[in-house]
């Protein structure tokens, strides 16, 4: 056993990181071992697409809900530097906004 913080390369994985401080594995091995029961075999294989999948979507998803928020406020502002300072985002996040809204409203003309 290593103590805890140690860097090493784990034996599941490959990859250098610091150790668990239990059976050269890094943390991330360490917790899918203990989250599958611990197994004699080890750790499960690690998952990539399953992290980087929840990561898009949760991305998506905020920005979507900044989009609905600048949609609220958009009518009530006089210009689009106002809604930019009530929304705390800069002026060319705002164009974004309002080309992804005409991309939305072309979208919707055509279907």
């Amino acid at each position: 056993m290593t103590a805890r913080g140690t860097l090493i390369v784990c034996w599941c994985c490959g990859v250098p990181g610091s150790s668990s401080g239990a059976f050269e594995l890094t943390e991330a091995c360490y917790s899918r071992w203990l989250r599958a029961g611990k197994p004699k075999s080890g750790p499960p294989p690690r998952n990539p697409e399953k992290g980087k999948q929840a990561r898009t979507e949760g991305l998506r998803r905020a920005k979507e809900m900044r989009l609905q928020r600048y949609l609220q406020i958009r009518d009530d502002c006089a210009t689009q530097a106002e809604a930019a300072a009530q929304l705390g985002v800069s002026l060319r996040t705002i164009w974004s906004y309002e080309q992804e809204i005409k991309a939305r409203e072309r979208a919707a003309r055509v279907a």
